[in-house]
């Protein structure tokens, strides 16, 4: 009897996880692309059309870059999710468009920690310009993150090469055995960055929110009221 409750319960749970993916998550990524692509649409339109003459448009732009490759994956995703693929369209979201979504989806979370820092730096350091040089510098910085981040995904899109040996398959029975240990390392690599950037963050918004009451209570100080 509890064997027959226990089969019962896993094939409740079963069915409601198979909901979730074929029903629930491919409508979710079907609003989430066309919001994204209206909204990154005007993005690129509106600040492709502003000059980079500060750190921060520039690592805007990049984030925007990044959000337009990882919208135009949704398509696929949603396909393969909603069982609407065919084999060929599921093996090209196992090796090109979730590399290309996990590779734009680190790019932003970079660019976002890039980001606070920049904005620590102009709260600590008000009076300190941004010259050529310096933009310079960070378009250079742009470029190696975009560049390592390529590297680190281009060997997951390769070794991702064996055939399907059935209709039925998950993206990992395609990895060669070394493109599946390259994917466990650049999963550790994804976590330091992850985790890296979350404390960069956490840092410079604390260091920005302490200068922000130092000032305030600088001002209230010297007010003779």
């Amino acid at each position: 009897m509890s064997s027959v409750m226990a089969n019962s319960s896993g094939n409740v749970t079963c069915s409601r996880d198979n909901v979730l993916k074929t029903t629930v998550f491919p409508v979710l990524y079907s609003f989430l692309f066309l919001v994204g692509l209206s909204l990154n649409g005007l993005a690129v339109w509106v600040f492709f059309s502003i000059p980079s003459r500060s750190h921060f448009i520039i690592y805007l732009k990049n984030i925007v870059v990044a959000d337009v490759f990882m919208t135009l994956t949704f398509p696929f995703k949603i396909l393969a999710d909603a069982n609407l693929a065919s084999a060929g369209v599921r093996v090209f979201v196992c090796r090109v468009s979730s590399v290309l979504f996990y590779l734009t989806m680190y790019v932003s979370i970079l660019f976002f920690g890039l980001i606070s820092v920049d904005r620590c730096r102009k709260t600590l350091r008000p009076f300190v310009g941004t010259n050529a040089a310096r933009l310079k510098r960070r378009k250079f910085l742009s470029a190696g993150i975009w560049m390592t981040l390529l590297a680190l995904a281009l060997p997951n899109l390769a070794l991702t090469s064996r055939p399907p040996a059935s209709s039925h398959f998950k993206c990992s029975e395609l990895k060669t055995e070394f493109g599946l240990r390259w994917h466990e390392v650049v999963n550790h690599v994804c976590q330091v960055i992850f985790w890296g950037n979350l404390v960069t963050v956490v840092v410079c918004y604390t260091l920005i929110t302490k200068e922000l009451y130092n000032s305030y209570a600088r001002t209230r100080g010297s007010d003779p009221s």
